[in-house]
């Protein structure tokens, strides 16, 4: 009995063919961001691999800037109770991530990206600098770094969150060691340095070591989906191709079969007015072709025949003369060979005063 949780029957009977991966609709976004997509990302459908991925980047850093703008404008009752460099700092904050915002829109969404990143990290740094005396509380003010790495992992390429970290943590041992103390933190700071350093230098790096590792893992699954449903698209033009090929094929026989049986039917002198045009279109211009021809070859059969006839009544008439002169009484009425040169016969009749019935 197999007690696994998928059995492998029901695997086996999923439909995993092209034309299935490729008829799977994608999901549909939630329509409370439509309007915010509207306004923050590029207009233009994608129709290929590389404009999808640009599109889900650019929605991807939209999603991100509007929970970004959120905290920021959340932040703003804060920093009324703060010295006031810092409230400041937030609306100019908020100002450049509109403009980046506008720069998504128009389609540079790694630009968009870069200002964001580095406009928080100098904004987070010049608020911490601009503190006259630090105390133990304003030591959690480095712990905000973490967000320019999320900002980084989540905007820019995934390598980096490990160059955001390490200027973070270098910001932090600098500014830890010169930043003016209050007396309190001072006499803490001479004899617990290094623990102090420790704590926000230590999750600057577990949390850029985790979230590396998280956001390669999904980048490289979704290449991988991405290679599979290109594999599948291919799979299925192909197999369009090929029916439309092998429908092509069959049509170009049936054609060709027509175009040799009319061939036969003329060589047994059965010529059909006009060839109907056969399902291959390629053909089209040689059966034009081919009809003109057989036009002319009726006229020419007609000439022929014609041509035969006359031949006839001229040796059926010089026959006649040989045994029936002229001077004598006999009538050249006796052939009728339906030519001209009935007319001829008729016009040697009057000139020789044959009155006889023609």
């Amino acid at each position: 009995m197999n007690s696994a949780p998928f059995p492998e029957s029901s695997a086996n009977e999923l439909p995993w063919s092209a034309a299935v991966i490729i008829e799977q609709q994608p999901a549909r976004q939630a329509k409370l961001f439509q309007w915010w997509y509207s306004f923050t990302t590029p207009a233009s459908a994608p129709t290929s691999y590389v404009k999808r991925e640009a599109d889900r980047k650019a929605r991807l850093l939209s999603m991100v800037v509007f929970f970004f703008l959120a905290t920021l404008i959340f932040f703003i009752p804060a920093t009324l109770q703060m010295p006031i460099s810092t409230f400041y700092l937030d609306l100019i904050t908020i100002a450049i991530t509109l403009g980046a915002l506008l720069v998504n829109k128009n389609g540079k969404t790694l630009l968009a990206g870069i200002i964001i990143v580095v406009t928080f990290e100098i904004a987070l740094a010049l608020g911490i600098v601009l503190i006259r005396s630090f105390n133990e509380t304003d030591l959690q003010l480095y712990d905000l770094f973490i967000i320019g790495e999320l900002l980084a992992i989540s905007l820019l390429p995934v390598r980096n969150v490990l160059i955001v970290a390490v200027l973070n943590s270098i910001f932090t041992w600098i500014d830890l060691a010169y930043h003016p103390h209050t007396p309190v933190l001072a006499q803490d700071m001479a004899t617990q340095f290094l623990p102090v350093l420790v704590r926000p230098v230590g999750l600057q790096f577990i949390i850029a070591g985790v979230v590396f590792i998280w956001i390669d893992s999904a980048t490289k699954a979704i290449e991988r989906a991405n290679r599979a449903e290109m594999v599948a698209t291919l799979e299925h033009a192909m197999a369009e191709q090929r029916a439309s090929s092998e429908q092509e094929k069959r049509e170009l026989e049936e054609s060709i079969q027509q175009l040799v049986g009319a061939h036969v039917n003329a060589t047994n002198n059965q010529i059909a007015g006009r060839i109907p045009y056969p399902p291959a279109r390629v053909l089209w211009p040689l059966v034009g072709v081919i009809n003109s021809l057989w036009v002319r070859l009726q006229r020419t059969q007609q000439t022929e025949r014609e041509l035969q006839q006359l031949k006839q009544a001229i040796s059926a008439y010089n026959e006649f003369i040989q045994k029936r002169p002229l001077s004598s009484q006999h009538s050249l009425s006796g052939l009728r060979t339906g030519t001209d040169l009935d007319q001829l016969v008729a016009s040697m009749k009057n000139l020789y005063g044959n009155t006889r019935d023609y």
